[in-house]
């Protein structure tokens, strides 16, 4: 049953909460959550907000809805909602639609229908089989929709590095090998090598053989070798990350590493130059994403080098750090 919309307020009041929560559903894809957002609105102000976040806390209860109700009810000192108004983008499933009726919440607004496992429309009518019966309108947003829809065609798009192997003057990118051990090592042990990008340079060997395992099995990372000197001399992570600015585009973000001994000699955009060119002509990708924090102004550089564009900022691990992207397109 499709309710009237126009019976509880004005749609241009409709439409901006629901971009409210759009807002929080746009917060769960960027964390590969799937993208879900809910606000609550009491007396025309948003009071309480939330994001899926099943799979990042560990949480069968982290969804949009529970969330938002839990911040709402700390709000307020109450566990009666009893005024409020929720705006999802989903509609609810049977636990939220129970949590939704339970918290006496006024009245729900949703963008789009969930088939599969809607509680209030789609399979069940639970919003009117219990003693509160909470208004409900199904928005038909297309918007709600194409969240879900990109963000799972982001999910199943796969790189294969395996069959990756480019040839530059001076260098061979191609997937790592155990047999890297002691090269890998020797440059990740160095003081201010892995703390560029993130990490903490390794401790021993054995550290770097568990470290190095996963990176093979990770699938997203290639090995920089140097041809004449004859070893790995750092790493470049072809990742898959979610920005929901690209959304229903194939795009992938790459993050890199050099051993300090091969620092200033144009190693890195030599490999970045023959590494873009290799995605955009033969994966077909649309967008590659590159990331630094703020204090690395030599990935800046390289960054900027390879005519990347700024569209971000972001706080990674403590550090601001600063998004950058380069369309396909740009390099016709």
């Amino acid at each position: 049953m499709k309710q009237d919309v126009g019976s509880a307020m004005k749609l241009d009041i409709i439409n901006k909460y629901l971009k409210e929560a759009l807002k929080e559903a746009y917060k769960a894809y960027d964390l590969a959550e799937c993208p879900i957002g809910a606000i609550i609105v009491k007396d025309n102000k948003i009071i309480a907000r939330g994001y899926n976040k099943r799979e990042l806390a560990e949480d069968p209860l982290g969804h949009a809805e529970i969330i938002a109700i839990k911040k709402a009810s700390k709000k307020l000192n109450t566990w009666r909602l009893d005024d409020c108004i929720m705006f999802v983008t989903l509609e609810p499933c049977i636990m939220c639609a129970g949590a939704i009726i339970n918290s006496r919440i006024k009245e729900v607004y949703f963008g789009a229908l969930d088939k599969r496992n809607g509680a209030v429309c789609s399979n069940l009518d639970s919003f009117n089989k219990f003693t509160h019966k909470p208004i409900y309108h199904y928005l038909e947003n297309e918007d709600c929709s194409k969240i879900l829809t990109n963000f799972f065609t982001d999910l199943r798009y796969n790189i294969d590095i395996t069959k990756i192997k480019i040839e530059t003057k001076r260098l061979i990118l191609r997937p790592f090998s155990i047999l890297d051990l002691d090269d890998f090592y020797e440059y990740a042990k160095v003081d201010g090598v892995g703390e560029m990008a993130g990490w903490q340079h390794h401790k021993n060997i054995d550290e770097s053989r568990i470290i190095l395992n996963d990176l093979i099995s990770s699938g997203e990372i290639l090995a920089i070798y140097h041809k004449e000197d004859k070893k790995v001399i750092g790493s470049i992570g072809i990742h898959k990350r979610f920005h929901h600015e690209f959304k229903g585009l194939k795009y992938r973000e790459i993050g890199y590493v050099l051993s300090k001994d091969y620092w200033h000699n144009g190693y890195m955009k030599e490999a970045l130059n023959s590494l873009i060119s290799y995605l955009f002509n033969e994966t077909n990708l649309d967008v590659l994403v590159a990331c630094h924090f703020n204090f690395n102004e030599a990935s800046k550089k390289v960054i900027l080098s390879q005519k990347f564009k700024y569209f971000k900022s972001s706080i990674i691990k403590g550090n601001k750090s600063s998004y950058y992207y380069l369309m396909k397109e740009d390099l016709k």
